[in-house]
């Protein structure tokens, strides 16, 4: 229990009876004092005051040894702002509402259960502690509902941080075998530019082979021009040179040109990119 006229700044202490004028400065002291014509209650320092105010000397000041249970009334002490500052004492049971006597006057004359609300408290002792209660029982489910989002957030976070330790790996992963897989494609290119070179060049050397033979047959021919017995068989002797070239001349229209080393993306490999899993080294080109 507190001692009137000392005040506390924390709204955790339980005082019997909170001074008016201090709890309007946001100041919870303990009441010494009650003024019934005022409804308030007053702390030692604020009664002096009150005392001080000469349209205030007539009023009746309860004069009691405060720090004993009970001596000071039990009174509503909020204000009504609707009603120059009534005491909010009255309570409508129909609407579940309090107010001032004002209050009941002008919105609930038509309701029967309205009452005195310290009247009401005799009746209803416990309506306050479990009011209480209930906001404990709201408070701890609050509580539990923070710990486990917080918890939640963490997890979250981690999460976020376990996923991007995955995407670098798969990535590095996946560089490491591009690395490898470039290689060897690069490696296939190189091979198969030969294959299709050594190809062209054979054929590119026997043309120029007959091409030479062809030339030599031309000359001896000319050569003995003026001896028509000589050219005759010179004739001969190239027959054969010349038919090789003409059978080179049918086997190389055969020849397709316009072969060329060709790079493409694998179909699996791109249907495993979108799904995005990692394809083997062998699954990524096709040639």
């Amino acid at each position: 229990m507190a001692t009137g006229g000392v005040s506390a700044d924390t709204s955790d202490e339980i005082l019997d009876h909170v001074c008016s004028i201090c709890k309007e400065q946001n100041k919870n002291v303990n009441a010494a004092k009650y003024c019934v014509d005022c409804h308030d209650y007053y702390c030692s320092d604020c009664v002096d005051i009150h005392k001080t105010v000469p349209a205030l000397k007539g009023h009746k000041i309860l004069d009691k040894e405060v720090g004993q249970e009970g001596n000071l009334p039990m009174v509503p002490t909020e204000r009504c702002e609707r009603h120059s500052f009534k005491p909010v004492d009255m309570y409508c049971q129909s609407h579940h509402i309090v107010g001032c006597d004002t209050c009941m006057t002008v919105d609930h004359r038509t309701c029967q259960d309205v009452f005195y609300v310290p009247e009401v408290v005799k009746t209803r002792k416990n309506v306050v502690p479990e009011f209480l209660q209930r906001i404990t029982n709201v408070e701890t489910k609050l509580q539990d509902f923070l710990k486990s989002f917080n918890r939640e957030c963490t997890d979250l976070h981690d999460n976020k941080l376990e996923e991007i330790e995955t995407v670098k790996r798969f990535t590095k992963s996946f560089e490491e075998r591009i690395k490898e897989a470039k290689k060897d494609a690069i490696d296939l290119i190189e091979k198969r530019y030969t294959e299709l070179n050594e190809e062209l060049q054979k054929n590119t050397d026997n043309v120029q082979k007959e091409v030479k033979n062809v030339g030599s047959t031309t000359a001896v021919i000319d050569s003995a021009f003026q001896n028509e017995s000589q050219a005759f068989v010179s004739m001969i002797f190239g027959e054969k040179s010349v038919s090789s070239a003409e059978k080179l001349c049918r086997d190389a229209e055969m020849i397709k040109l316009g072969k060329r080393v060709k790079f493409l993306l694998n179909q699996q490999c791109e249907s495993l990119l979108a799904k995005k899993k990692l394809p083997r080294k062998n699954e990524m080109f096709a040639f």
